[in-house]
């Protein structure tokens, strides 16, 4: 099948505009190679950089904006394509870190109720972006699911990284994780509670942790926190 039929849209790191055309031209590159008007996909195409808030730089070639303009433009000419499928493959990888929170909410917002998938190293936009995640490891995918439930309840070591989050195995001894070293975890376990003996894990976030040279008298909590 031609390129042109395949209606599968990419957005890679760097935006791969065309630097001899206009902002508004390359937006209105998809809807022409899909046969429309000229008119008519540059009316596509403005109504795109509206959606994603250049359309005051439609005159403008390429060279002339911003990298994080530029990947708004590269968005608004993936979905100005009318793609069944849009590929993203680090969208925001190369973009500077003060542009990227407003561009991921652009996202958010114009990819609701459309087929993505997407790769990134990001859990915040794999928790923003992503009804459902796949993490990979070394070429295998090591936990699955509704992102909410990867993200919280990692079933990995590496999820648990990416997530920001600790994990310690051991076996499950008079309500708490006990580990191959002795440590013992005190927390609230999962439903439904593990059997006395089960092997488990505990995954809690750094925070969570406080160190005392001296045993506390405070409360139960700065002692004992939750996994």
């Amino acid at each position: 099948m031609p390129p042109h039929d395949r209606q599968v849209s990419l957005l890679a790191q760097e935006p791969l505009l065309f630097p001899h055309l206009s902002v508004l031209d390359n937006v209105a590159f998809g809807p022409r190679s899909r046969g429309m008007g000229r008119s008519a996909s540059r009316d596509v195409a403005r109504r795109w950089l509206a959606e994603v808030g250049i359309e005051d730089l439609a005159a403008r070639r390429p060279g002339e904006i911003s990298g994080g303009q530029a990947q708004r433009a590269a968005v608004a000419r993936a979905l100005a394509a009318d793609p069944r499928l849009l590929l993203l493959d680090e969208p925001m990888a190369a973009l500077d870190v003060a542009v990227t929170p407003a561009l991921r909410q652009t996202l958010r917002r114009v990819l609701a109720d459309r087929t993505v998938l997407l790769v990134t190293h990001d859990a915040l936009d794999a928790l923003l972006l992503a009804d459902r995640v796949a993490v990979i490891e070394g070429g295998r995918i090591v936990d699955h699911g509704e992102t909410s439930r990867v993200l919280s309840r990692p079933r990995s070591r590496f999820t648990a990284q990416l997530a920001g989050l600790n994990m310690l195995a051991g076996t499950w001894d008079d309500g708490a994780v006990r580990t191959a070293t002795g440590l013992r975890i005190e927390g609230t376990p999962g439903d439904p509670a593990p059997a006395a003996g089960a092997d488990v894990v505990a995954v809690f976030p750094p925070g969570a942790v406080s160190v005392f040279l001296e045993p506390p008298g405070a409360a139960p909590a700065t002692r004992s926190p939750s996994p």
